[in-house]
């Protein structure tokens, strides 16, 4: 059996702090003290603490370029999942990707998704698959529901994992 010093602390909740309610300075102080917390989240919140500042995690998601992309195809590949294709509107080159790279994806309503690239045979195309999801802030339902063949998205260029 494992040991749970902190059972108060699950990873949730730390990821609660670290991303959504980031101004919490009673959780920031403890997680920044917290012995078993891991030393790269720990940083963050004692860097928190030190400069009184907020990480971007955007920056994380997005890529540095954004590339205005037409819909140029939708499959629907079960109830709950659509494939999009998503080509330039300029029909300029596509930055490359690895496996595991993903995009993220600026939808009308002001989210920003990010998602997952398909291995794409088609050159000049990049594809993406979106599961719908009930319980996020819906940007997947959006995209099911409103994004329709020759609709422009803004999309940033890939991040790739493995760099």
């Amino acid at each position: 059996m494992i040991e749970r010093p902190y059972p108060q602390w699950t990873i949730a909740r730390v990821q609660h702090y670290l991303y959504a309610e980031t101004d919490n300075l009673a959780a920031t102080t403890e997680l920044a003290l917290l012995p078993t917390l891991g030393m790269e989240v720990k940083k963050v919140f004692q860097r928190r603490l030190a400069t009184n500042e907020i990480e971007n995690w955007h920056s994380r998601l997005e890529g540095l370029i954004k590339l205005e992309m037409r819909v140029v195809k939708i499959i629907v590949q079960s109830a709950a999942v659509k494939r999009f294709y998503l080509s330039r509107t300029d029909l300029g080159a596509l930055p490359p990707f690895n496996v595991g790279a993903h995009v993220t994806v600026k939808l009308p309503n002001g989210l920003k998704c990010a998602y997952a690239l398909c291995d794409s045979a088609i050159e000049g195309v990049y594809q993406i698959e979106v599961q719908r999801a009930c319980d996020n802030q819906g940007g997947s339902q959006y995209m099911h529901e409103q994004v329709n063949i020759g609709d422009v998205l803004s999309v940033y260029e890939p991040v790739n994992e493995k760099e």
